[in-house]
């Protein structure tokens, strides 16, 4: 049997500054996250709609866009190196961070 380059379901592995580490693969992470997140927004949903506090118009509009989001990004980051994956996420972060260190300071 030939060695694979990709790493499948039964042999996972994660590459972390060049070292193998055995864990589940891209895919499964993210797959994991997503029902995480539709679980916790379910309930948030749920919690709001029961209080009467759901603007249902903006919340369309927000869910589309989230939607064509997640869509775009899915299909970009499996194009994507791990490299370039994580220039991107740090680079978002770093944004965020200074950001808000900068509402922080400002008020």
């Amino acid at each position: 049997m030939l060695p694979s380059h990709a790493p499948d379901a039964e042999t996972p592995t994660t590459h972390l500054n060049g070292t193998s580490v055995g864990g589940p693969d891209r895919l499964t992470i993210l797959a994991t996250t997503k029902v995480i997140n539709v679980f916790s927004s379910a309930v948030a949903t749920a919690v709001f709609t029961s209080r009467g506090v759901v603007d249902y118009k903006l919340g369309s509009i927000l869910g589309v866009t989230m939607f064509v989001g997640a869509m775009v990004r899915g299909h970009t980051a499996m194009k994507l190196s791990h490299i370039w994956l994580r220039r991107i996420f740090v680079t978002a972060a770093l944004v965020v961070a200074i950001k808000m260190l900068a509402n922080f300071v400002h008020h």
